[in-house]
């Protein structure tokens, strides 16, 4: 493994874009729409280009449009593809889309988030993120329960076995 051979990556091939795919079933038809203008714009404050992987919706929001998500960001402090985050992502409204909230913890490296929704809530963000991280500096898997609004924090719990970095997973009422 090469640290600086992944770290240069991007600079040799260009980072990824966030992307939205509409399929037009009675059409039989795809578009392609860029979601945010390029990839320097579509990262947390302190990141100055970064990628995108994992992502979350509220349930009620697959298959539909959608003003929000939830999603893993490599390049994080947009130096180290090592440096992981789980970022929430405005698209609608004024001055959007945009990451509006971020969990980094250094040498931590979550997986994929899931979305809980808080019962008979209007607003799509209330509710919890759950997710799994694991800690490179002390070897141990966590699971992460995140306000989703906020993406602070509320409780972790130590795993029992050491869970791989890239771990897909989901919650299932």
């Amino acid at each position: 493994l090469n640290k600086a051979k992944r770290d240069n990556w991007p600079k040799e091939h260009g980072y990824s874009t966030f992307q939205r795919y509409e399929v037009d079933l009675e059409a039989g038809t795809v578009s392609q729409t860029k979601v945010f203008s390029d990839a320097k714009t579509q990262c947390a404050s302190q990141s100055g280009e970064c990628e995108f992987n994992f992502y979350a919706l509220h349930p009620d929001d697959y298959g539909r449009p959608y003003c929000g998500l939830w999603a893993q960001q490599s390049f994080f402090n947009s130096s180290s593809f090592g440096s992981w985050a789980i970022v929430r992502i405005d698209l609608c409204g004024a001055d959007r889309p945009m990451v509006s909230a971020s969990w980094y913890q250094r040498n931590a490296y979550p997986g994929e988030p899931q979305f809980v929704p808080k019962p008979d809530t209007v607003d799509k963000t209330e509710g919890v993120l759950i997710f799994k991280t694991y800690e490179g500096d002390t070897g141990l898997s966590k699971l992460v329960v995140a306000d989703a609004k906020t993406l602070r924090t509320l409780t972790t719990a130590e795993l029992p076995v050491r869970v791989p970095f890239t771990v897909h997973g989901k919650y299932y009422p």
